[in-house]
C-alpha cells in the first residue's frame, strides 16, 4: 500500500530498480524499498503550481515532473543524489498553454520531447541538459476537429523519430536537421487513440479508447484487432514474417475488424 499517493498525476509511480519504488505524496518523493523495508524522502522545491505529470528515464537516473500553471515548468531531478538538476520552461512566445500533456526521454537519456496541452499543443524538443529548445512544431490548429493529445512516444533506437497520438490524432514524425517532418501512416479522423509504445525498433502499438489497438509497421497500418480477442504478440524476423504469416487487410478503421486468438508479427 502506497500512502499519501496522488492517484491524479499521471505516471505517478515508477521503479528505480527492481526492489525500489519512487512516488510523489505531498511536497515530497517517497522512496520505498520494498526488500529492506524502509523509506526515504526527496525534498520538492515549494511551488505554486501543481504537478501533473512525472516520466523516468531509460537509464532510471533522472525524473522529469512536470507542473502545471499560468507557465508550465518542468523539473529534472538526479535519482543519485537526489536533488534537481535542471528547470525547464516554454520559451515560446505567445504560448497559453497552462500545462504539458505528455513528456518523454528519448532512448539515450540526452534529450526531451514535451507536447504542451490546450489551446496551443505545441512540440518542445529540448537538449535538457543545456536547458534549451532547439526546436519546435505545431501539432494542429485549434480549429481541427481532433485532440487532445494523450501521449508522446520515443523510438526505442533512434532518437529522432517519435509517435505522437490523441483523439482522432496519429502522427509519425522524424526530426531533419531542426525540423519535424511527418511520415507514414496519419488516417485517424475516426479513431479515438489515447497511448502508444514502440514494441520493436520497426513497430508500433496504439491503443483506442474503445478497445482495440492499431498495428503500425515501418510507418504503415498492417492490422487493427480488438484488445480481447488477442492472446499474444509474436515478434518475429521481418523476412520471416513476409513469407509465413497473412495478416488481416485494413480497408477502414470500423470496430468490426476481427483478430486472431495469437497475432504473429
Amino acid at each position: 500500500m502506497l500512502f499519501g499517493i496522488n492517484p491524479l498525476i499521471k505516471g505517478n509511480v515508477h521503479f528505480i530498480k527492481e526492489d525500489l519504488i519512487i512516488y510523489p505524496a505531498g511536497q515530497t518523493f517517497t522512496v520505498n524499498d520494498l526488500t529492506k523495508k524502509t523509506q526515504t524522502h526527496i525534498a520538492i522545491p515549494w511551488s505554486k503550481k501543481t504537478i501533473n505529470l512525472i516520466v523516468m528515464s531509460p537509464n532510471r537516473k533522472y525524473l522529469a515532473v512536470a507542473e502545471s500553471g499560468d507557465r508550465p515548468t518542468i523539473s529534472i531531478f538526479d535519482l543519485r543524489d537526489r536533488t534537481r538538476i535542471k528547470y525547464l520552461g516554454n520559451p515560446v512566445a505567445g504560448s497559453k498553454a497552462k500545462r504539458f500533456a505528455s513528456i518523454a526521454f528519448t532512448f539515450d537519456n540526452k534529450y526531451m520531447v514535451a507536447i504542451t496541452g490546450e489551446p496551443d499543443w505545441l512540440l518542445l524538443w529540448y537538449n535538457w541538459e543545456r536547458a534549451r529548445v532547439e526546436t519546435t512544431a505545431k501539432m494542429f490548429d485549434p480549429g481541427d476537429k481532433i485532440g487532445p493529445i494523450f501521449q508522446v512516444s520515443t523510438h526505442p533506437d533512434d532518437h529522432t523519430v517519435i509517435v505522437v497520438v490523441g483523439d482522432c490524432f496519429f502522427k509519425m514524425y522524424s526530426l531533419f536537421g531542426t525540423e519535424f517532418q511527418q511520415y507514414g501512416f496519419e488516417r485517424a479522423e475516426r479513431v479515438p487513440l489515447t497511448c502508444v509504445t514502440w514494441i520493436a525498433p520497426d513497430k508500433a502499438l496504439a491503443g483506442t479508447k474503445d478497445g482495440r489497438f492499431l498495428l503500425i509497421d515501418f510507418g504503415e497500418l498492417v492490422g487493427i484487432y480488438r484488445v480481447y480477442d488477442v492472446d499474444e504478440i509474436v515478434i518475429i524476423p521481418r523476412r520471416q514474417a513476409a513469407e509465413e504469416v497473412h495478416l488481416p487487410a485494413v480497408d477502414n478503421l470500423t470496430p468490426s475488424q476481427q483478430a486472431e486468438d495469437e497475432v504473429r508479427i
